[in-house]
């Protein structure tokens, strides 16, 4: 981790001191011209944002950074809540915030401990998308390009889903309504249980392309035990 602030020997040997009481410290070696502390720990018993708290008391200033990253398929709480644990579960990241609003997560980190890289992988591998956020005036344009392409998409999927739905519902309910009905598709039928296969096949696609979307986000939220809208789905 890196330390600002250290001008002598005797400032980087009370850093070392401090670092080394720490439990679950098996060694700290500070070095004054790099201007580094390189720490070995147990992260069952000590966590980054308290290594980061020491060198502060000590009157240095550890380096850390900053980064908002884009998360796209977030749908609700739960879904900010399982991304910001994610986040900090993240060795070497201090503080994660995300907003449901703006589909973006604020992260304070140790850029010596881990990468802008791994933390959006970290995001990937709790159901999401995420990449940081550019700095050039092209990102709002780009995130709006790609909000007005993921709408429209998911408008086309309402119409595929609701067509086909109608469908299966005149097929199974409309001898109800209209007696006549059931002998025109027992005449029409080329084989028995033919209307059937037809309402199975439509239905098969309602789930696995209008619904492809809620499959993935849903099933790894069942795997951290933390369901969301996507698994209620």
């Amino acid at each position: 981790i890196g330390i600002d602030g250290m001008t002598c020997a005797s400032c980087s040997a009370r850093v070392e001191r401090a670092l080394g009481k720490l439990p679950g410290v098996t060694s700290a070696n500070v070095n004054l011209a790099t201007e580094r502390a390189e720490v070995l720990f147990d992260p069952q018993q000590l966590d980054a944002a308290r290594i980061a708290e020491t060198i502060r008391e000590t009157g240095y200033v550890p380096v850390t950074d900053e980064i908002d990253l884009v998360v796209e398929g977030m749908t609700c709480a739960s879904c900010v809540g399982r991304v910001e644990r994610a986040l900090r579960q993240q060795s070497g990241v201090l503080e994660a915030v995300v907003n449901l609003a703006t589909e973006r997560a604020r992260v304070r980190y140790i850029p010596a401990m881990i990468s802008t890289d791994e933390l959006a992988s970290a995001v990937s591998a709790a159901g999401y998308a995420a990449h940081p956020v550019q700095e050039d005036g092209e990102q709002d344009v780009n995130e709006a390009d790609q909000r007005r392409v993921s709408l429209r998409a998911m408008g086309r999927d309402v119409i595929v889903a609701a067509v086909l739905a109608m469908a299966i519902l005149v097929l199974s309910m409309g001898a109800s309504f209209v007696p006549a009905f059931d002998h025109a598709l027992m005449v029409a039928s080329p084989f028995a249980h033919f209307w059937e296969w037809v309402q199975f096949v439509l239905a098969s696609i309602v789930l696995f392309v209008p619904g492809r979307r809620f499959f993935r986000p849903g099933l790894i939220a069942y795997r951290h035990l933390s369901p969301d809208m996507n698994s209620l789905v």
